[in-house]
């Protein structure tokens, strides 16, 4: 029981720790942009910000999970949210998303994946850690 407390953790751990850094990342490109281009942005930006607090609270661990095979899971939540028009963040419309993503694997052959190797390397070095 307490190896499975400990495993949870480290999957929302994990998650969140890689929501903030893709998040980290775009508000890098952000900075780098003009007033203009920051404008015609202006929905995709509301978009990450909403995604980037909203989903690691709202995902289950098997979502995130799953997540977690993206190089930016962010990105691949936040483009499947604009693709299918929604505004405003409503939970139901984030677990349909999610449902895309996750269960139906609609996203794998678009958005580039965590290396294999490199992701059970970390999941054995954060498993270790923890021990």
């Amino acid at each position: 029981m307490l190896n499975n407390i400990k495993q949870e953790e480290s999957i929302k751990d994990r998650f969140d720790s890689k929501i903030k850094d893709c998040y980290s990342e775009y508000e890098k490109q952000w900075m780098q942009l003009g007033i203009k281009e920051l404008l015609d942005k202006a929905e995709e930006i509301a978009t990450v910000q909403h995604m980037a607090s909203e989903l690691p609270a709202y995902a289950s661990d098997k979502e995130k999970e799953y997540l977690l095979k993206f190089k930016n899971p962010l990105e691949v939540v936040s483009d499947f949210w604009i693709e299918n028009g929604y505004e405003t963040l409503v939970i139901d419309d984030l677990q349909l998303v999610l449902n895309r993503i996750v269960y139906d694997k609609d996203a794998e052959a678009d958005y580039e994946m965590e290396d294999e190797a490199e992701s059970e390397s970390e999941t054995e070095t954060y498993t270790a850690m923890q021990i």
